[in-house]
């Protein structure tokens, strides 16, 4: 068990103004969580194939200072993952554990690269 060290106030505030700063621009490595994301969706709902590489194209990703969105460029992708009245909504599958990976991935970026650690 680690035992609790006195860093000071002046370091633990740099360290937690460098925390802020690092979580401000998290496309770096949201960026590199939407890639697999994409690459590992399943149970897409297409014959042809099409739908499934639109996924995993990196042209259909989103990547923002704080969020990702993956998707698809052709028309019928909405009709199909969403439904319509014809036929029931048939999303695909994310990988298994993506967010909470996600979360993990982003905690420990900002806490590697807060101001003065490497």
């Amino acid at each position: 068990m680690r035992g609790v060290e006195y860093i000071g106030e002046d370091k633990l505030r740099a360290d937690l103004r460098g925390m802020a700063l690092a979580a401000r621009n998290l496309e770096t490595v949201l960026g590199f969580q939407a890639r697999r994301a994409a690459e590992g969706v399943s149970g897409v709902a297409d014959r042809t194939g099409k739908l499934e590489r639109d996924i995993k194209s990196a042209q259909n990703r989103e990547v923002t200072r704080d969020e990702f969105k993956i998707g698809v460029g052709n028309f019928y992708g909405h009709m199909v993952f969403g439904g319509t009245s014809h036929s029931a909504a048939r999303p695909p599958k994310l990988p298994a554990g993506i967010a909470r990976d996600t979360a993990a991935a982003v905690g420990d970026y900002i806490v590697r690269h807060r101001h003065g650690a490497a």
